[in-house]
């Protein structure tokens, strides 16, 4: 739950910041760690 919380906080500005490196860093983070989330949180 706390992982939601923290992509749906995170999505927002890297949405903003996208064309940026550090937005596409944290996206690319927020997807490893959404997609990490079953397994390690299930």
């Amino acid at each position: 739950m706390i992982i939601e919380t923290l992509l749906s906080v995170v999505t927002s500005p890297v949405m903003t910041f996208a064309p940026t490196p550090l937005g596409l860093i944290l996206a690319g983070v927020a997807v490893m760690g959404y997609v990490s989330k079953k397994p390690v949180y299930a």
